[in-house]
């Protein structure tokens, strides 16, 4: 990340060298070459691009070019509902029919069909949560029954195993992205820790937001969804460590110190662009 952005800070330009037979539909302007080269360079890469700086646009060509060197498949795009209708837009637009996407719907009984005949799979927060939330359940109840402290039959329990089953889990996919990731910065809540059990699964993994930090609590989630070694700490240790709470309720965040920690460790793996700053 270091070599490439200080070339683009250098020349505010980056010199791509594209395999053969690969070209741009729309070319892409020269801080988007830049996150393009970062991304398909690193399996995880945190874009704090300020909004309308390009994010998606490089993210769909960094696919573009994965899916030509045999790198990419499957990928699942995670973000709030409005983000799923730009998704579908903008790969129409810069990738010319290249992708099938299906947009996830919970209710839809074949969705994990129509996600493994597809190439981007866009879901919502929520919607990840509710998989997470409906798997659990019936895992629940599948292990009540089998400890015997409520009654089943059989067909109860294959119900309960085809329901314990979350499907996107089983699509198959290599890359994981987190647009508006600061949606999943609340590491107690049940969305972010459905989030973070999906990244497990994921060998590529990018968070996406122009917002990211905000809190700097919100760090921890977003760092631990890209790689859990850039945030080591359990949250208990991270609070202690890091947040200053109120001396009459200890639940309550009232501050943050050794923000140089906190800092060095997003660099690591971030990369920043605001409008001001990208090039043509």
């Amino acid at each position: 990340v270091a070599e490439v952005t200080a070339e683009y800070r250098a020349t505010k330009d980056v010199v791509l060298r594209l395999p053969k037979g690969f070209d741009f539909k729309i070319e892409p302007f020269k801080h988007q070459k830049y996150g393009l080269a970062l991304a398909a360079a690193h399996w995880r890469l945190f874009f704090l691009w300020e909004m309308r700086t390009g994010k998606t646009k490089t993210m769909l060509e960094t696919l573009r070019l994965l899916r030509h060197l045999g790198r990419f498949r499957r990928g699942i795009v995670m973000g709030p509902p409005v983000v799923r209708a730009v998704w579908e837009a903008e790969a129409e637009v810069h990738a010319s029919g290249e992708f099938r996407t299906y947009a996830w719907e919970p209710t839809d009984p074949e969705r994990e069909k129509k996600g493994r005949e597809a190439d981007l799979v866009l879901v919502s927060y929520d919607g990840v949560r509710n998989e997470d939330a409906a798997a659990e359940e019936a895992y629940s109840a599948l292990r009540a029954i089998q400890a015997r402290t409520v009654r089943g039959t059989s067909k109860d329990i294959e119900r309960l195993q085809v329901l314990a089953r979350n499907p996107l889990h089983h699509l198959g996919h290599d890359v994981l992205v987190g647009d508006e990731s600061h949606q999943f910065g609340n590491y107690e809540s049940g969305r972010t820790q459905a989030v973070l059990r999906l990244a497990d699964l994921s060998p590529r993994r990018y968070a996406l937001s122009g917002t990211a930090g905000d809190q700097p609590s919100k760090f921890y989630s977003q760092l631990r969804f890209l790689a859990r070694g850039l945030m080591p700490l359990d949250w208990t240790a991270f609070r202690t460590r890091f947040a200053i709470t109120s001396s009459e309720n200890k639940h309550i965040i009232v501050g943050f110190k050794h923000m140089d920690e906190i800092n060095a460790r997003v660099d690591r793996v971030a990369t920043r662009m605001k409008q001001a700053d990208c090039q043509q």
